[in-house]
């Protein structure tokens, strides 16, 4: 009897319900669909955890490859945040949480950026880089106010219009205030335009991560966006 009782202890590990390890969660979203989505100003219609915080947003060239949309005509808000709440930025367990998107900026001189520690939809950090220019940023947006934590011109390209561009942040680990950030072009993701990469806030912890910009009344397109975590 001994000898079974033995033997089932050994195999207790092995059952996935009774042997805790640390999970992985990830949220992608390439914004290929079946069709393209109309304008609309629900995140819910985007997709799965969407969320909208002003204008009307569209997806895009389905038919080939999918993206997040505004338009012009339809962007009347500087400042506007579309995050997503599948996954939180929690910083956990000694692991990076991360995030990041590839944005595009149809004119130059404006702000295209990649949002993290989504508070709502007036309060979160945008890591953004400056078309016609070799400018990046990390900036924070408090109620409504924006205040620059990083801000250089010294990226070794001149960010174009019409381009995707992909940023990337990584969250410092459990009481860690430091932010790692990279700029570079999807197809050649560790080439990195931004000799700065990091920065240190102590004021917007856990939240969301989502897409931005920083003017009106320009056109911007974002795609493959992806946020992990560690629960």
């Amino acid at each position: 009897m001994n000898k079974a009782i033995l033997s089932l202890t050994a195999l207790l590990p092995l059952i996935p319900s009774l042997a805790p390890k640390l999970m992985a969660a990830e949220f992608s979203d390439n914004f290929n669909r079946s069709s393209d989505v109309a304008l609309t100003p629900l995140g819910s219609q985007i997709g799965t955890g969407w969320n909208i915080s002003s204008d009307y947003w569209s997806v895009e060239n389905t038919a080939e490859d999918g993206y997040l949309s505004i338009a012009g005509a339809q962007n009347n808000n500087g400042s506007a945040v579309v995050w997503n709440e599948e996954v939180s930025l929690h910083q956990n367990n000694g692991q990076h949480s991360s995030a990041q998107v590839d944005a595009l900026a149809v004119k130059n001189n404006t702000w295209a950026g990649l949002a993290f520690n989504v508070q709502d939809s007036d309060t979160f950090y945008q890591v953004r880089f400056k078309t016609g220019s070799n400018s990046y940023q990390i900036v924070m947006h408090d109620d409504g106010k924006v205040k620059a934590i990083l801000s250089h011109s010294d990226a070794i390209t001149t960010f174009e219009a019409g381009k995707f561009y992909q940023l990337r942040v990584e969250l410092g680990t459990d009481g860690d205030n430091s932010y790692h950030f990279t700029i570079s072009e999807p197809e050649f993701p560790t080439k990195v335009l931004n000799p700065d990469r990091s920065c240190e806030s102590t004021t917007l912890t856990g939240g969301y991560a989502g897409v931005t910009y920083g003017n009106w009344h320009t056109s911007y397109h974002f795609d493959n966006f992806h946020v992990k975590n560690s629960e």
